[in-house]
């Protein structure tokens, strides 16, 4: 895995109001314990019946906006 090597992640989505922003933080990676046993219980119960091979908790540091306009790219307190 990558994120073995570079325990660092960065994702965008958007919210509830479709306002998009951009989370970087780090991983921690969990292929045992209570963290993978419920992302393999919610996989076995999707409709694509996933086995999941590790869970991976992310601890969000940064957060940006990236809605477009002026306040493009601004860190949120």
């Amino acid at each position: 895995m990558n994120l073995e090597a570079n325990p660092k992640i960065s994702f965008v989505t958007k919210d509830s109001t479709k306002c998009p922003y951009q989370f970087k933080g780090s991983v921690e990676i969990f292929t045992e314990g209570k963290y993978f046993d419920t992302v393999t219980e919610w996989g076995q119960n999707a409709m694509t019946k996933l086995s999941p091979k590790a869970a991976v908790l992310v601890k969000v540091e940064e957060i940006y906006s990236i809605q477009p306009g002026p306040e493009a790219g601004k860190k949120l307190e």
